[in-house]
Formats: structure tokens, sequence, C-alpha cells
């Protein structure tokens, strides 16, 4: 198979159908977030997915990575090689899932498919920087609904990760759908939605983001995800403010550097809209002092 038909792939797996629910939906507004007074120092920023001349391009201005799913074991170990000290995040439905009777559906033998990407990571001398799993993006898409097999993954990935020293305190992370039901958020470290349309004002006084927040346990994390992209052009500035205001943000993940050849309704990612490129590299060096 092509790297063409893989990230065609992985369009079907991890966003094409969002961007179909999301299209039509009346367009939300951005309000007005103040940057607080104290700025944190402790924030991790970085893009959503990995392609093209990214790691060059962004390199200067993130302290995370994102390696998507459709990437194999090679691919993600000389990607995390060429990003030394970066935050490793590291989506892994490719080993957990597969396409059966139409429908993606648990891997038989998922368990020996991560041992080996795993090892492969180890021995290629960069598996102590993936620093969070994702077991699968939007699992509750209703074209592909997954919510049902999360807990399945996530001790899948708890119990495997256990085994390696390298992950030892690795974090467990997970990206829903926004403004639908976001089943087994406890089971995740981090946790965040994608809702671009309705900007910033997720963080309206009862809106969206409230509403999840009250649902998490003590101790969890979020990542919240400004979209960037040309249907979008998300101003970052709301969403920094808010991660510097809100101690239980851990990630700002923009939403997407690349213009990449699988999306229909992102005509262009960040690196190639030269407002939102200044935008966010400024926010980036601001967060992680580059």
């Amino acid at each position: 198979m092509t790297l063409i038909h893989f990230l065609i792939a992985a369009a079907l797996l991890a966003g094409a159908a969002a961007y179909a629910l999301t299209r039509h939906k009346r367009k939300g507004r951005d309000i007005a977030i103040p940057a607080p007074d104290t700025l944190r120092t402790d924030l991790l920023y970085g893009y959503y997915g990995t392609y093209g001349n990214q790691i060059a391009e962004t390199t200067d201005h993130v302290n995370l990575v994102w390696l998507w799913d459709f990437l194999d074991k090679q691919q993600a170990a000389e990607v995390l090689a060429q990003m030394p000290g970066k935050f490793g995040v590291l989506d892994v439905a490719s080993y957990l899932y597969h396409r059966e009777d139409g429908r993606l559906r648990p891997r038989p033998g998922a368990d020996g498919q991560l041992r080996a990407a795993f090892r492969h990571l180890r021995d290629a001398g960069v598996l102590s920087q993936v620093k969070m799993l994702v077991p699968v993006d939007e699992p509750n898409l209703s074209k592909t609904n997954l919510t049902d097999t999360l807990p399945w993954a996530a001790e899948l990935l708890r119990r495997v990760a256990a085994d390696f020293t390298e992950l030892e305190g690795v974090l467990l992370g997970c990206i829903y759908l926004g403004g639908k039901p976001m089943p087994h958020l406890e089971l995740w470290d981090v946790v965040g939605f994608d809702l671009y349309n309705q900007r910033s004002g997720i963080f309206a006084p009862g809106g969206h983001y409230a509403r999840m927040l009250k649902k998490l346990r003590p101790g969890q994390r979020t990542m919240i995800l400004p979209g960037g992209y040309s249907n979008i052009q998300q101003d970052p500035t709301p969403f920094v403010n808010f991660a510097h205001g809100n101690p239980e943000v851990l990630i700002v993940l923009p939403f997407l550097w690349a213009t990449v050849p699988w999306a229909d309704d992102v005509d262009k990612g960040i690196r190639d809209i030269p407002a939102m490129r200044a935008a966010y590299e400024a926010a980036g060096r601001s967060l992680v002092g580059g």
C-alpha cells in the first residue's frame, strides 16, 4: 500500500467524518479571554499530526510532536529521532484496530502488535520520548463509534506499557468529537475534544468545555484544540490565554499545520496562510520560549 493510501485510510479513521459532521453547523463566535497576571511556563504546545516538512518548519516553536496513527513503527521512530527532547504523543490505533465487515473492530493480536512497536522504538533509542499514548482519534464518531471498546483499549495500553521501563509514567490521552456524548472520560489522564466551528466560545460559562470539566475526576488534565486551518482561521490568543489561566490544561494542540492531501474541508493548513502562520508561530514561541 502506498503512502497516499495510508493517508486516505487515516482520513477515514481519524477525521473525515468529523469534518462532514461539523461543516454545516452554525459557526460559533470568539469570546474575550484576557491573559492572567501570572503566565505559566509548564504548558505543552504542538500541532496535531506531522506531515511533509513540518519537523523543520516547527521545531523552533513546539515542545510536543504528535505521531499519526498511519505511521508505521519505523516512520514513527524516524520522526521522534528528528525531534529530540520533545514530548512525544503516539496514536496507536493501527495496532489496536482493523477493518472487519466494513467497520473498525479490535484487532486480534493487538497485544503483540503493540509490543512489537514498542520494541522497535526502544531499539531505535526513542521509546523514552513517548510520553502519551492515544488509542484512537474521535472514538465517538457516529459512523465508526468505538466507545464500547475504550475500556479494553485503556487496559491493554496500561498493561503493555508497564512492561517497558522507558514508558514508566506514560500518560493515556483521548480526543473526542465535541458536541456529542463522550463516554469513558474517566479512563484517560488527558482528555480533549475538537469543535472548531464553535471557536473559543467553547470556553463560555456553562459551555462545552465547562460541561466536560464537570465530568472529570480529580487530577485529570485537558488538551485544547484551536482550529487554525483555512476554513476556521481561529486566532490562537484566546486559547493560549485560557490555558494560562486554567491549571488543568496541559496541552495546546492546534489543528492543522500542513496542507494535507486527503481532507476536503481543509483547503490550507496553518503553514500556507501567512497571517495564521505568524500567529501560531508567535503563540508557540510565547509558550515554549523559542
